[in-house]
């Protein structure tokens, strides 16, 4: 007969007003620990549910990102991106350095013809014809 172990799992319930995590860890033969928190589904709670799991031994493999369309009238819309999105602005983020700067603007100018990025946000020319 094979032995059962447990060394860490996790269930996620991803509802319209909350998610749901229920954490396991330990051994079966020991009887698991079990964790279970309530987060809301805005970004700010979704960050305090990833940064919940990594002590746990959890990395983010998979998340959903969200962009926000700026519209005619002052309006805006937010919208979940495209995969592929996410992990182009993910490799991005990582191959200029800017993991470190969540506050500051993502697409920079640069100086010059360096490269090198300067802490100012690129204008985004609007097309007028």
């Amino acid at each position: 007969m094979i032995e059962a172990m447990i060394e860490r799992c996790a269930g996620i319930d991803v509802g319209k007003k909350f998610v749901l995590v229920c954490v396991m860890t330990g051994g079966a033969r020991d009887g698991p620990r079990t964790q279970i928190k309530q987060f809301g589904t805005i970004v700010s709670e979704l960050d305090r549910l990833a940064a919940w799991l990594v002590p746990e031994g959890y990395s983010v493999q998979a998340r959903r990102g969200w962009g926000r369309l700026d519209e005619k009238g002052g309006k805006e819309h937010a919208m979940p991106t495209h995969h592929n999105l996410d992990r182009d602005l993910d490799e991005y983020i990582q191959a200029v350095g800017l993991a470190e700067d969540r506050k500051g603007p993502l697409f920079r100018t640069a100086r010059g013809r360096t490269g090198e990025l300067t802490a100012m946000p690129c204008s985004s020319p609007i097309s007028s014809g």
